[in-house]
Order: structure tokens, then C-alpha cells, then sequence
């Protein structure tokens, strides 16, 4: 699980990933988000964007971008 320093949700199912979008040959982002709930009468999605490296024909995680307050 990738998180940022909110808490993590439950389970890997409560996240959403999205398609990677190919850069190049050898790069691609994506992003991950997570709805949290709030007071009970609201919910916060978080969005992380993750940038991607392909090294030896395996994509990996090259970086991970947290959203700003």
C-alpha cells in the first residue's frame, strides 16, 4: 500500500488505481486514491500520483507525489 501520511484504508480493495499513462519506453504515471470518511456526514478522496520507471522489462516506483493540503 502506498500512503502518504494520512491513515491507510482497511484493505488494497478500498483504493482505486488508475491506468498508467506511458510516457515513454521507460516512463509512466499513475494515479491512486482512497476515499476516507469524515465527521459522518462527509468523505475526503486523496489522490497520490506515482511516477514509474520500466528497468529490465519491470515497471517499479520511481517516485511518489502526496497532494498538498
Amino acid at each position: 500500500l502506498v500512503s502518504c501520511s494520512q491513515n491507510t484504508l482497511s484493505k488494497s480493495s478500498d483504493y482505486q488505481y488508475s491506468t498508467p499513462t506511458v510516457n515513454t519506453s521507460t516512463s509512466a504515471t499513475m494515479k491512486v486514491s482512497g476515499t476516507y470518511p469524515g465527521d459522518g456526514t462527509s468523505s475526503t478522496t486523496t489522490v497520490i500520483t506515482l511516477d514509474l520507471t520500466k528497468s529490465n522489462n519491470i515497471w517499479k516506483v520511481s517516485k511518489i507525489t502526496c497532494p498538498t493540503p
